[in-house]
């Protein structure tokens, strides 16, 4: 299929996060997705020689921004800043826990912590920390994802989270809905070196993916089995778009943001855009578990993200416009990224024209 539509990535917003940013998640809930957190970790440089062998310590500051479409100019807005143990990676639960949304975060102290987005009394919201659980002394917590990321999950599945650790460990936790709060279900030694990366199999979560070395990022009950995680080449080719250059920096996380945006006034209701995202996702996996093909009569290319160095690439991949509600064009995306050495967030948008 050829593509003639033309693309652009425009910064709309560059935020100093003051310590280094390392990680960056909108939240996928509805009604909370123009909700944006963003984790920072800086290493604390000793402030005289007697303090040189003394243990680093490792300070981190989690964000949270909200994005208001209605403002022309910084668009994104910080609704909180908590000082905390350096951040090294953080995920939203896909689902509501007892009513409220969930962000997971893992911590330079070995931690998992769970935090709670709660309404503050000025009618915004702020994240309100509810668990912890120190996973290892003596090491980082380096990664968590957790077992929810397929829609349409049974309500007696067990919620769970699966996290690894600078020790080359993995360690199963089971989540407590009521609390909610935290249980090790399970460690184990995985790897030899620092284990960066783990995640769950969405459509079999008894299964989990953990890294081979030097992969840093991928993205979206026992018995439980584990295996390495390898790059294999999409069957499906994808095409660099648009490529943009951030000097002096090392682009260290990005994500798309849930929330689909149209240039033009649509015809429908607000509320199916922001629905937009989780509809078209339940569509793709009941079609996998059925076996189905994806191919559909009307297609158009959305984009990806691949971060390499400091460098951003958006690239394409085909999805069924017949996912979208008619009178509703959805050409601007929002893309947020974090680069490490800079201390900066990003804000971008991707417009199709």
């Amino acid at each position: 299929m050829a593509d003639s539509q033309a693309r652009a990535l425009r910064a709309l917003q560059v935020v100093d996060t003051e310590f280094t940013a390392d990680a960056v998640e909108w939240c996928p809930l509805d009604g909370c997705r123009h909700l944006l957190a963003c984790g920072t970790y800086q290493l604390r440089k000793p402030e005289d020689k007697g303090e040189l062998d003394e243990p680093q310590v490792r300070l981190g500051r989690l964000y949270l921004y909200s994005y208001n479409n209605d403002r022309t100019t910084n668009p994104l807005v910080e609704v909180q800043r908590r000082d905390t143990s350096a951040v090294l990676d953080m995920k939203w639960c896909h689902i509501p826990v007892a009513d409220h949304a969930l962000l997971g975060v893992a911590n330079a102290s070995g931690s998992v912590e769970l935090l709670r987005l709660v309404v503050s009394e000025k009618s915004s919201y702020i994240l309100q920390p509810i668990s912890s659980l120190i996973l290892e002394e003596q090491c980082l917590s380096l990664s968590l994802d957790w077992s929810t990321g397929k829609p349409g999950r049974l309500s007696n599945q067990p919620l769970k989270i699966i996290s690894s650790d600078s020790k080359g460990q993995l360690h199963l936790l089971m989540v407590n809905e009521v609390g909610p709060g935290l249980e090790l279900v399970a460690s184990w030694q995985a790897h030899h070196f620092e284990a960066w990366i783990a995640a769950f199999n969405y459509w079999q979560t008894e299964l989990v993916y953990s890294d081979t070395p030097w992969v840093c990022a991928a993205s979206r009950a026992a018995p439980i089995e584990s295996t390495s995680w390898l790059q294999e080449e999409e069957k499906q080719e994808a095409t660099v778009l648009v490529s943009h250059t951030l000097p002096n920096s090392l682009v260290y996380g990005a994500d798309w943001s849930w929330l689909l945006l149209s240039s033009l006034q649509p015809q429908t209701g607000s509320s199916l855009q922001s629905d937009m995202g989780a509809r078209m996702a339940d569509r793709v996996y009941n079609q996998k578990d059925a076996g189905e093909s994806l191919a559909a009569p009307s297609e158009q290319r959305v984009g990806m993200v691949d971060i390499s160095g400091s460098r951003v690439h958006t690239t394409s991949k085909i999805c069924d416009l017949d996912l979208y509600p008619e009178g509703v064009n959805f050409d601007i995306s929002l893309l947020a990224t974090c680069s490490f050495y800079d201390h900066v967030l990003h804000l971008w948008k991707w417009e199709m024209s």
